[in-house]
């Protein structure tokens, strides 16, 4: 089954084109690196397939599904986008985490509390950061709390922009190895660090339109 197919597709905004005819494929399991110039729209490529940007050409589909204004809500659950600086709301760290389980298209999963402690564990956090206001954590505190609410979700394709950017080198080597253990996860993910880009089976470059990269 292909999780993801991208075919001539084209990005950017106004009469601006970040790139454009860009296509690929990903099956389930397999990982692919984005790499490419700055500005040249490795982050816009990850939002357009979580329907975040419009699209200017070309086609998205996700587990054989066209992505469109209709499908884009149901389709988003099937993802897992982690952002370099993750959006994770005001109020306290375990309010954050669990509200998402109380969303109607999130019904079929069930949060586990004994899920989380052993999550926070493996990544090196302590319970009493469920305590704490999300507007104290760290950077990476930040990232690794995403990366558990999206584990615990059941997503199993992941769409990762720098996602351990702000992690110390023993978090970030829990977050590969998390990703050598389940070989069934498939990964697009635009990176820097050389300890996730060794997981990429292949990387794709994107090349900027002439004249319009920003």
């Amino acid at each position: 089954m292909n999780c993801i197919e991208i075919e001539n597709l084209s990005c950017g905004f106004g009469p601006h084109r970040l790139f454009e005819g860009v296509s690929m494929t990903l099956g389930q399991g397999q990982r692919v690196r984005i790499a490419g110039p700055s500005g040249c729209g490795k982050s816009t490529l990850l939002k357009s397939l979580m329907g975040f940007v419009p699209v200017a050409a070309g086609t998205i589909c996700i587990e054989g599904t066209p992505l469109s204004a209709v499908s884009v809500w149901t389709l988003r659950q099937k993802l897992a986008y982690l952002a370099q600086e993750p959006e994770l709301g005001s109020g306290l760290a375990g309010q954050r985490l669990r509200e998402p389980f109380g969303y109607r298209h999130n019904a079929a999963v069930r949060f586990d509390e004994n899920a989380l402690s052993q999550w926070l564990e493996y990544f090196y956090l302590p319970q009493g950061i469920l305590q704490k206001d999300v507007k104290t954590l760290s950077g990476g505190e930040k990232q690794r709390l995403a990366v558990i609410l999206a584990v615990m979700l059941g997503r199993t394709t992941f769409l990762l922009d720098e996602p351990v950017s702000a992690m110390d080198a023993a978090s970030r080597l829990r977050f590969t190895q998390m990703f050598e253990q389940h070989r069934e996860w498939t990964a697009l993910f635009v990176s820097h660090d050389e300890s996730l880009a060794s997981l990429a089976e292949r990387t794709v470059d994107i090349a900027p339109r002439q004249g319009g990269a920003r």
